[in-house]
């Protein structure tokens, strides 16, 4: 099989004169599904499973529960009830505006942050996964966050966690994660 060289292709000026316009498009809209959660009249609720999930995790089709005022909350009975798309396959075909786990942790992040923060509660990602000896703010490191940190220590340890959990699971939330923080600039 021969391969064409630049040498041999002739250059079609026509195709450098088109105009061309690339149209992106994102499988996700961040502001419509702020405004599905926040203006529910269970935005409360919605919290609290948002931060269960990053404290304490998710896996298997397994989301827990989480006592909000001494009531104790069935997580997926609560996805069923707000239309939480949480049965997804890999592949699964969302709308921009769709509520899922990972979206609903991502829309609270600044608020789990701030919770961790002042409650001195750590994740489980952070309990089971940072490297010992490496300085961070241990309330920044929660899956997700990685649309939230800018520290570079916070960062690192982040980096870090994902590595171990995907070296044990056989995913790879680091490489997702590298490329939310190439995109955000950092």
């Amino acid at each position: 099989m021969e391969y064409l060289t630049e040498d041999k292709v002739v250059k079609n000026e026509k195709f450098l004169k088109m105009k061309i316009k690339v149209i992106k498009k994102s499988s996700y809209d961040e502001i419509k599904v702020y405004k599905n959660i926040t203006e529910s009249p269970h935005s409360e609720k919605f919290f609290a499973v948002a931060y269960q999930l990053a404290v304490v995790g998710w896996g298997n089709k397994e989301y827990g529960n989480v006592s909000i005022d001494d009531e104790e909350l069935i997580i997926k009975d609560f996805f069923q009830e707000e239309g939480v798309k949480f049965m997804n396959t890999q592949n699964s075909k969302l709308k921009p505006e769709d509520v899922t786990p990972s979206r609903l942790v991502r829309i609270f992040r600044f608020d789990i942050a701030d919770r961790l923060e002042d409650t001195g509660e750590n994740s489980f990602l952070y309990n089971k996964y940072a490297p010992i000896g490496f300085e961070c703010n241990s309330f920044n490191i929660f899956p997700g966050s990685e649309h939230l940190v800018s520290d570079f220590d916070d960062i690192a340890v982040l980096l870090e966690c994902y590595k171990g959990m995907d070296s044990r699971n056989g995913t790879d939330f680091e490489g997702k994660a590298k490329i939310v923080l190439k995109a955000r600039g950092l």
